[in-house]
């Protein structure tokens, strides 16, 4: 009996459910005092760690798939962590549970959710929604910006098919982020690809919504001997932005550092402007209007 309580727990990253402990043969009283001896450890209703409590992410992520039944999978937002598209850092885990019924169960957020085995895929041995379908989900309960973010993820990854996206709105019925989902691949600008941070993500938005000359981003440029990375460059106007997270910008060694790369490219003919999160999040529209404006001046000087 302990030999394969060991063995099921080693397939299945330390958890075990209390159905599969009965098809071995253990009784429920059986269980209980296994539990009370230290044996097995309650992770959630009906669900048991073996031998110790401690367990990897993907023993929690199995246990909340074991708790919610046969057929349930992580899915939404905990589904776009396990797959690498976005992090995830709540506490609860949700679980696409086709069969759920009763009292929720605490740490488990479950959805009733009908899914066919198109919609479903492992990753290292847990139960996962598929790459499609995970987008789908995800679409009906992030906002945009986290949409495009594992879009670009999931692009970056090379794992992104829209037709399989398309086939998975249609086994859907009504699905909540059918729409927003069609609209956000249709817009997906690639550039995107080369951002590398969410600064740089959301300015390249605010450029795509504003209507801005499209920039070329994180690019090499070697000006007057000088050698450096322009977050996002206007070559035609000579204007570079770069976008200031305070990590690296905030220190006096950073500033100092920055203002003399500044002057070396002045002198050069090439215009510097720093933009921050604050300009991006709460001055967007003064942002683009001076942009707007030191693009046509800048155009003007060139022509």
């Amino acid at each position: 009996m302990d030999r394969g309580i060991a063995g099921l727990a080693e397939a299945q990253h330390n958890v075990v459910a209390l159905p599969q402990l009965l098809e071995l043969g253990l009784s429920e009283g059986a269980v209980w005092h296994r539990a009370a001896a230290g044996r097995l450890h309650l992770v959630y209703r009906g669900v048991y760690a073996v031998g110790s409590p401690r367990l990897s992410r993907e023993g929690r992520l199995l246990g909340a798939v074991l708790a919610c039944g046969p057929g349930a999978a992580i899915a939404y937002r905990s589904a776009a962590c396990l797959l690498g598209l976005l992090e995830d850092s709540r506490a609860v885990i949700d679980v696409a549970a086709p069969n759920r019924r009763g009292r929720s169960i605490d740490g488990i957020a479950a959805h009733a959710s009908v899914l066919t085995p198109d919609d479903l895929t492992q990753v290292d041995a847990v139960p996962c929604t598929s790459l499609p379908r995970t987008l789908l989900d995800l679409a009906g309960v992030v906002g945009e910006r986290r949409l495009r973010a594992a879009l670009r993820r999931a692009e970056v990854l090379r794992i992104l098919d829209v037709g399989e996206v398309e086939a998975a709105a249609r086994r859907v019925k009504r699905p909540r982020g059918v729409v927003t989902l069609r609209r956000v691949i249709a817009e997906f600008d690639t550039d995107l690809l080369y951002a590398e941070s969410g600064l740089e993500e959301s300015f390249l938005d605010l450029c795509r919504t504003a209507g801005l000359p499209k920039p070329e981003v994180n690019v090499p440029l070697v000006v007057d001997g000088l050698e450096i990375r322009a977050d996002c460059l206007w070559r035609a106007q000579r204007l570079i932005v770069e976008l200031d997270g305070h990590r690296f910008h905030s220190t006096p060694s950073g500033v100092e550092r920055d203002k003399r790369r500044d002057q070396r490219l002045l002198l050069a003919g090439w215009t510097t402007v720093r933009v921050t999160w604050s300009q991006v999040r709460r001055e967007p529209i003064a942002l683009v209007d001076m942009l707007g404006r030191l693009l046509a001046q800048r155009s003007q000087i060139g022509g």
